[in-house]
């Protein structure tokens, strides 16, 4: 049974700390019942504040589709680099690059793949017409279609920037499986409040599409009634920024939002 990590820890620490001060509450951290309770499965966090009131909340990640991790991990090891290579930049040129979901598979050493692929993109880039188009890169073991997109840029020095496309439109089971695990544990915690915390650490999925699709799931989830608001923190910028946007993305839509700046583990 996964318990919460040091990090979820962090997390949660500072979506109170802003949500303190959002709503001009005092909740302080109280117990965390998942690490007490180990014979059943039990919220990441209770929380009181100064009158003694009890907030429940529960932490899961979302991805934007089912086995974004696995694809990710291959997409970063063979595709991404060519956007921190700067040597690959054409100055005044934006190339964008994309790549379709599942179009690595698994069984090549993609440490083998990552350098065949820049090689090829460094001669590629200086012949790639304006516009969109469609290339096949060669020598890799396997077929791998890149669609680049070349026009001009806003930054003097160019850039490179590598995105997923052909995403699968499976998100509501994603969010029906993050629902199924943890709404049942949230729902029957003795709590005066109860919240549920999606985290987003990806650039694909809107808040307002994630709360219409939690909203979509609510016949088949009555313990939604159960919990008070949903909210979804975006952690892409924890690292390049230092900070932590916290939206709350159900009931009603995405109608509050703040920001966290500080720690980051």
């Amino acid at each position: 049974m996964a318990r919460t990590t040091g990090r979820d820890r962090i997390l949660i620490e500072d979506f109170l700390r802003g949500y303190n001060q959002h709503i001009g509450e005092t909740y302080q951290p109280a117990t965390r019942p998942d690490e007490v309770e180990r014979q059943k499965q039990a919220v990441d966090w209770i929380a009181k504040n100064c009158l003694g009131r009890i907030l429940a909340n529960e932490h899961t990640l979302i991805q934007p589709f089912i086995g974004e991790k696995d694809d990710a991990q291959r997409l970063m090891t063979v595709i991404a680099p060519l956007e921190a290579d700067h040597s690959l930049r054409i100055p005044g040129k934006s190339l964008d690059v994309f790549v379709g979901v599942g179009a690595i598979p698994r069984g090549p050493d993609w440490k083998l793949v990552g350098p065949t692929v820049i090689a090829w993109f460094r001669d590629a880039r200086l012949t790639v017409p304006e516009g969109q188009s469609v290339h096949s890169v060669p020598d890799v073991g396997f077929d791998l279609t890149l669609h680049i997109e070349k026009d001009d840029s806003p930054y003097p020095e160019g850039r490179v920037c590598v995105s997923r496309s052909d995403i699968p439109d499976d998100f509501q089971l994603v969010v029906r499986k993050a629902l199924e695990d943890k709404l049942p544990k949230l729902a029957g915690t003795r709590a005066d409040k109860r919240i549920l915390l999606f985290e987003k650490d990806n650039l694909p999925r809107g808040y307002t599409e994630i709360g219409k699709v939690i909203e979509s799931l609510k016949g088949e989830f009555p313990d939604l009634a159960k919990v008070d608001e949903v909210w979804v923190v975006n952690t892409v910028a924890r690292v390049s920024e230092g900070c932590l946007f916290f939206l709350r993305v159900w009931p009603g839509g995405v109608t509050a939002k703040f920001q966290v700046n500080g720690r980051s583990s």
